[in-house]
């Protein structure tokens, strides 16, 4: 039995439902690929795909084909920029509005404050942890698609990302 004293020390990135974001791209999908030749330009000669419809599924459904195949990989995920997606895209609160806003405590209809907001005893980084939680979303749903997206890379293959810090 492996001791943890005996490991090799890593750095490594965690926050909370990680295991579970993980456990999304070892879940088999229901999802199909269907050939669509009608709606394609040299269908015969191209050695390109064009696949609609959740990239979680296309990621599943790619394995099978492509694991370990592909050069070159890039991806512009949604971040935080209000649009419409499938998962839910804006995640921003104010640290102000979260100190009144978490778990439900704040002012009531009539401006009053209610019952829990008055035996608020939060700390300060109570209330930034809360506020931070908004990452976890985002990462909760990267995750499962950037370790099936690895898994279709060459050994020597790139992925490039397209993020930038606005939210």
């Amino acid at each position: 039995m492996t001791r943890k004293r005996d490991q090799i020390e890593r750095f490594e990135l965690n926050w909370p439902g990680k295991k579970a974001a993980l456990a999304a791209a070892d879940t088999a999908t229901q999802a199909t690929l269907c050939a669509a030749p009608a709606e394609s330009v040299h269908w015969t000669q191209a050695r390109h795909l064009f696949i609609e419809g959740d990239n979680l599924d296309a990621l599943k459904l790619l394995q099978s084909d492509y694991a370990g195949r592909i050069k070159m990989i890039y991806i512009d995920p949604p971040y935080n920029t209000g649009k419409e997606f499938v998962y839910r895209d804006s995640l921003v609160a104010p640290l102000h509005k979260a100190r009144t806003s978490v778990a439900g405590r704040g002012t009531a209809q009539n401006g009053s404050v209610s019952p829990l907001s008055s035996a608020d005893t939060d700390t300060d980084a109570d209330v930034a942890s809360r506020h931070h939680a908004h990452h976890t979303a985002w990462l909760n749903m990267m995750y499962p698609r950037l370790v099936l997206a690895r898994q279709l890379l060459k050994e020597d293959g790139l992925i490039f990302v397209s993020i930038d810090d606005n939210e």
